[in-house]
């Protein structure tokens, strides 16, 4: 089972992914402009129009051992987000890049402080996460 990550402002806008139409994502050209110049390292980070995306499967056990949460959810809202930003902050990334090692995907420590710095500023924008 594969799962990208799309960052919206309402978890309604799931029911637009299929066309990826815009302005369904609810993210402002202030959003974008702030995720654009972030440019995290993140497998399959991809800026198109008003969507906002990553290869959420690739960092679900990195998530887990973060934030004892994970990505494979339908619609994670803006102040969960906030608590996983909080969870990476103080987490040792690496330390949580070495515990998820063995697993299929490899993550590096600065893949995991590129979560950390992209959930904090989702977390500063009221920006929640949906898993397709």
């Amino acid at each position: 089972m594969g799962l990208d990550t799309y960052l919206a402002r309402d978890p309604k806008a799931a029911d637009w992914l299929d066309s990826l139409e815009p302005g369904h994502s609810g993210l402002t050209a202030v959003d974008l402009a702030a995720l654009t110049s972030l440019d995290p390292p993140l497998c399959e980070w991809v800026v198109d129009g008003d969507w906002v995306s990553f290869r959420g499967k690739v960092y679900d056990q990195a998530v887990a051992e973060a934030a004892e949460t994970g990505l494979y959810r339908d619609w994670i809202p803006p102040a969960e987000v906030a608590a996983m930003a909080a969870a990476f902050a103080a987490c040792d990334p690496e330390a949580v890049a070495a515990s998820v090692a063995l697993v299929r995907y490899q993550v590096s420590a600065r893949e995991v402080r590129a979560l950390g710095a992209l959930f904090a500023l989702c977390a500063e924008r009221g920006i929640g996460l949906i898993g397709a």
